[in-house]
């Protein structure tokens, strides 16, 4: 009767460590790696209306430590593309970012998005083994010179 208590118990202790194994939490090597390709997101007037898009490149290198991640998001802007709207505040042609950028990454991982926060944006980003769907929201609320884009309109592939 013993030998049988030891021998569930120490059933019960496997299970429990195999539940418990981060590796099937965020398996490696997770989000680590480089990560490239193409995106778009609006520049804001100070009332928060979208008058300009802009076409980037966006390349990451990341590195995943159970839910923490960090590295860099390079963004090369490609092409301005004015909308043409009226807009009731003040047009800022000088974003959040004019021009091409780097962040730092600094973020952390709930389920399948990666979650981070730039200067007045929050960028998160649905990931798969192989793809990022990227999305970016304004948190500028004051003066609005935070960028914003459609949900996963930034698409980058493991490279």
């Amino acid at each position: 009767m013993k030998k049988l208590v030891i021998v569930a118990v120490a059933a019960l202790l496997l299970v429990a460590l195999t539940c418990c194994d981060m590796s099937r939490i965020y398996p490696e090597p997770g989000l680590t790696g480089t990560w490239s390709g193409t995106g778009a997101y609006f520049g804001l007037d100070t009332s928060g209306v979208r008058v300009f898009m802009v076409y980037a490149l966006f390349s990451m290198t990341l590195v995943q430590v159970d839910a923490v991640v960090t590295g860099t998001m390079s963004v090369t802007v490609r092409e301005v593309s004015d909308n043409n709207i009226p807009s009731p505040g003040l047009v800022v042609v000088q974003c959040e970012y004019p021009e091409s950028f780097i962040l730092e990454v600094s973020g952390t991982v709930s389920g399948d998005t990666l979650s981070f926060l730039g200067k007045q944006s929050g960028w998160s980003f649905r990931f798969t083994d192989t793809e990022l769907f990227g999305t970016c929201e304004n948190m500028d609320k004051t003066t609005y010179l935070g960028l914003e884009s459609e949900r996963e309109a930034i698409r980058l592939m493991r490279r």
